[in-house]
């Protein structure tokens, strides 16, 4: 077990959060998402966010916290359920970027 300062514990579980937090829209969004191409971006990029955030789980474990139990925020949650609705209003229409 490493010692390790409790303002690094603190930062690393604000860090652990992000990306959890981010994951969980990536994959809402993925999911929403028609385009089988963006979709597989969506999808790469939680993939990225579920990795970053074992990294920080490891961490943590590895300074000795034990319940490292990382969900999304009440707000990835929020948005996560508004995930279709919204996908809809993050960008121009389909025609619109294929300059149609």
């Amino acid at each position: 077990m490493t010692t390790v300062e409790p303002e690094a514990l603190d930062r690393w579980r604000d860090a652990l959060a992000a990306e959890t937090d981010a994951a969980a829209v990536y994959r809402a969004l993925a999911g929403a998402e028609k385009n089988d191409s963006r979709r597989g971006l969506l999808e790469a990029l939680a993939a990225d966010e579920e990795r970053h955030a074992t990294n920080w789980e490891e961490k943590l474990r590895e300074a000795g916290v034990d319940s490292v139990e990382p969900e999304p925020g009440q707000r990835a949650r929020l948005f996560c359920r508004l995930a279709p609705p919204v996908r809809r209003h993050c960008g121009p229409p389909d025609h619109a970027r294929s300059g149609a």
